[in-house]
């Protein structure tokens, strides 16, 4: 249309209107991109932890074209025994989880998104890596696995709503993640420098820690003590 007018804008929503000209541009080598094909994702080859993983991704989802340093953050300071069952909350492409999954060889690892995309995307991370202890799930939250007791939860909790803040997914993840995680459960949470979510951890576990940052990224950790 060549310009469009915003008229109206409020909580991240926006009402504009074009107008049709006596001319357009051709469109069709826009309209002829590999990514309008909604079953088209891309393998990337990301070393973390000393191992290498094929991430299924596509436009769309969270970072989809290289591995986040929040979430490179988050790997990194993960500590995961054997045998624990852990949720990648919010997985994204399932590089959390991939990694959760050869940490805890003896465990079960469970992957939920509201994003359909991002959970085939995650499923398709699975099966690039021959993983069997994972189980992806479309999930709201923590709805759909509220009845299993976790051993950890890690998540990087979406904090955007088209142009703006929004914070309110994040909170909802660290109260599922009070209820979710057995006594003596860890939340491990990463977020960017500016957003103050010690506070919404600290009501939900009396208590939080920063374990890792720097100038950009903080991971916070919360213990279940009941």
């Amino acid at each position: 249309f060549g310009n469009v007018t915003v008229l109206a804008y409020r909580k991240g929503h926006r009402v504009g209107v074009a107008v049709k000209g006596e001319s357009y541009d051709d469109l069709s080598l826009d309209f002829s991109s590999e990514w309008l094909v909604h079953n088209r994702f891309r393998e990337l080859s990301i070393q973390v932890r000393d191992r290498l993983y094929t991430v299924c991704t596509r436009p769309g989802v969270f970072s989809w074209d290289r591995l986040d340093p929040g979430t490179h953050m988050l790997i990194e300071t993960l500590e995961v025994d054997t045998c624990q069952t852990l949720l990648d909350l919010g997985c994204g492409n399932g590089i959390v989880g991939a990694v959760c999954s050869h940490l805890a060889p003896q465990g079960q690892v469970y992957m939920v998104d509201a994003d359909i995309v991002a959970v085939e995307a995650a499923r398709r991370t699975i099966n690039a890596n021959r993983l069997t202890n994972c189980n992806v799930i479309p999930s709201d939250c923590g709805s759909e696995v509220a009845h299993i007791p976790f051993d950890l939860i890690a998540t990087n909790p979406p904090f955007h709503q088209g142009a703006s803040i929004e914070r309110e997914v994040a909170k909802q993840f660290i109260r599922d993640s009070a209820r979710l995680l057995k006594p003596g459960g860890r939340l491990y949470l990463v977020a960017n420098r500016f957003l103050p979510y010690e506070t919404d951890v600290r009501q939900a576990f009396n208590g939080v820690t920063i374990v890792a940052e720097d100038s950009r990224f903080k991971v916070l950790m919360a213990v279940r003590h009941k």
